[in-house]
This record gives C-alpha cells, sequence and structure tokens, in this order.
C-alpha cells in the first residue's frame, strides 16, 4: 500500500502540498496558490522571485516631532524622516539664504536682500506643507525639479534686485 501525501501547509513557510500531491507556493503579492513550476502567480501575475524581494519596513515616524523641526528649521522635519537628501538640501538653502538675506540688510542693501527673505519663507512654509502632505501619504512639492526651479527663480531675482540697487 502506498503512503498517501497529506494536503496543508509543509515546514517551509509559503509551501504546500496540494491534495493532488504536488507542491505548490504561494504568491507573495495575492496570496494565492500556483504550482511550483508556474514561474508566474495564475491569479495576479507576480513572479515567484518575489517572494525573496527583500522586504524592509520603514520605522515609524514621529509626524509630531518631524512638523515641529521642519517648523524650526526647513529640512530638519525631512531629516527626521530619514528623507536625507531633501532634508540636507532644505536646511543648507535656508542657512545660506537667511545669512545672505542678513547680511544685505545689515550693510544697508535691505532691498537686494528681498528675494533671500522670500526664498527663506517660502522654503520654511513648503518645508513645513511637504511633512503635512508625507503624513497623509501625499509626495513633497518641493524637490528635484521645482527645488532647484526655486533657488532659479530666487537667483534671478537676487540678481535684478542687486543691479537694481547699485544702479540707484
Amino acid at each position: 500500500m502506498t503512503a498517501q501525501p497529506v494536503s496543508g501547509e509543509l515546514g517551509t513557510r509559503g509551501f504546500r502540498l496540494a491534495p493532488d500531491g504536488s507542491l505548490q507556493w504561494i504568491c507573495a503579492r495575492c496570496g494565492q496558490y500556483s504550482a511550483l513550476d508556474d514561474l508566474r502567480c495564475r491569479v495576479c501575475g507576480a513572479g515567484i522571485a518575489e517572494r525573496y524581494e527583500a522586504r524592509s519596513q520603514p520605522p515609524a515616524a514621529n509626524w509630531g516631532a518631524a512638523l515641529a523641526l521642519s517648523a524650526l528649521l526647513p529640512g530638519a522635519g525631512q531629516l527626521a524622516l530619514g528623507r536625507y537628501g531633501s532634508g540636507v538640501a532644505r536646511c543648507l538653502l535656508f542657512v545660506v539664504w537667511l545669512l545672505g538675506a542678513a547680511a544685505l540688510t545689515a550693510a544697508g542693501a535691505g532691498a537686494a536682500g528681498a528675494p533671500l527673505w522670500l526664498g527663506t519663507v517660502t522654503l520654511w512654509a513648503g518645508s513645513v506643507l511637504d511633512v503635512t502632505r508625507l503624513r497623509h501619504g501625499q509626495a513633497e512639492l518641493l524637490t528635484g525639479r521645482a527645488l532647484l526651479w526655486l533657488v532659479v527663480a530666487v537667483t534671478l531675482l537676487l540678481v535684478v534686485a542687486v543691479a537694481v540697487a547699485t544702479a540707484g
């Protein structure tokens, strides 16, 4: 008498013995079983390789602290959330613009520093807004190209303001 295979889970997670004795794998995406010789899930089409891809859980975010840090220093909230590129760019840009605006104002060229003050306020408000957007699962507004265009706009306004201040 031959032994009948038992249907059910095997000792290895994600595989089972089907009632017909064949080995099946469970799809990491939809949770349905497919035959071991199927390279893709019969239900959703996910590959068997997805079962073995590293999945890292992002650390739990402290949204209150990130918002408070972003209100104190633009970019600090992004740094607290692990968005290092965005955070460092915002922090450095804010500090440079703030110091430049303060220096121009102290030198008596307050009108020439206006674009830098405008840039610091825009960066501050954008950073606070972006932390709020991230909390709700939305993308940041001031990243990549948008941040570059902000720098270009502030720089052009600064050139015009300095030209007007020196001409007058």
